[in-house]
């Protein structure tokens, strides 16, 4: 996969080319974008109503797995910007994309992942100070 836009738009366009084939190793197109860091083949199918963002592998593989440990970090950006997507999802042997990150990938790859769980971490925060009246997490344990 070369990530040629173009094809790929064209390819898209016809009636019979199905975005959920997979190949043996039930990677998908997004997948192997998302893993080879085609960032604007990741955009063209995520805007199409039948492709999964979340879609497993048989290796257990996610698209942002396959980005984060191969350090693809625009398409890192991209996948985690979806509310559709799970960060979290673990490899086989319980290895986060961040795992995967940290364990093959350059740092930008982990900031991209850690800044998104803050981010959560502070929406949850908010969301609980509001729920119970302005209570600090110290004061949620003791309740």
């Amino acid at each position: 996969m070369n990530g040629d836009e173009g094809v790929v738009s064209i390819l898209l366009g016809q009636s019979e080319v199905n975005t959920k084939c997979t190949d043996q190793d039930a990677r998908t197109p997004l997948s192997w974008a998302a893993g080879n860091g085609h960032e604007g083949v990741v955009r063209i199918l995520l805007e199409r109503n039948d492709v999964d963002p979340d879609s497993i592998g048989i290796d257990f593989l996610t698209p942002l797995s396959q980005a984060a440990g191969n350090g693809h970090e625009g398409v890192v950006r991209i996948l985690v910007e979806r509310n559709d997507v799970n960060p979290d999802k673990a490899y086989h042997d319980a290895r986060t994309p961040l795992w995967l990150a940290a364990e093959n990938g350059p740092g930008g790859v982990v900031r991209i992942l850690l800044e998104r769980e803050r981010s959560i971490l502070i929406e949850l925060t908010n969301e609980a100070e509001h729920c119970y009246g302005g209570l600090r997490g110290t004061d949620v344990a003791k309740w």
